[in-house]
């Protein structure tokens, strides 16, 4: 059986931190955007809960940083624990490779939350693309 035949179908988002810190620093030349995501999966009781983060910043340091995450829970359905618990799936390598089945908008929500941020400062949002990029 694969992960997700453990889970329910029913799944929780919350947001779990915003970090902005705005830079007087002045670029000098043309700044590089850095943006990078990465996730961190843990089992808590009957839930595994995959935490998506995505943080960006500019080199040279300029205009700002950023850190936005969110937690996503999935459930594991109760009538199945026992059968998960013996089967020891690997569960954080399957979220890790399979990371747009378990939380597949996530990165949407990142990506918006973030241009709402940068927009707010009456410059121009900054549009990330809502996928994920980072190393499996």
């Amino acid at each position: 059986m694969s992960l997700k035949e453990y889970l329910l179908e029913k799944k929780y988002i919350y947001l779990k931190g915003i970090n902005y810190i705005n830079s007087s620093e002045s670029p000098g030349t043309q700044p590089e955007l850095n943006c990078s995501d990465s996730i961190s999966v843990r089992k808590e009781h009957m839930s595994i809960f995959v935490e998506v983060k995505r943080s960006v910043s500019f080199i040279p340091t300029c205009y700002f940083t950023a850190d936005l995450s969110y937690e996503v829970e999935l459930q594991i359905d109760p009538e199945k624990s026992s059968d998960f618990e013996m089967q020891g799936i690997d569960f954080e390598t399957e979220i890790r490779e399979n990371i747009n089945e378990y939380v597949p908008d996530e990165m949407d929500r990142l990506s918006l939350l973030l241009a709402q941020i940068t927009d707010s400062f009456e410059g121009r949002p900054l549009i990330t693309v809502p996928q994920f990029h980072f190393e499996k």
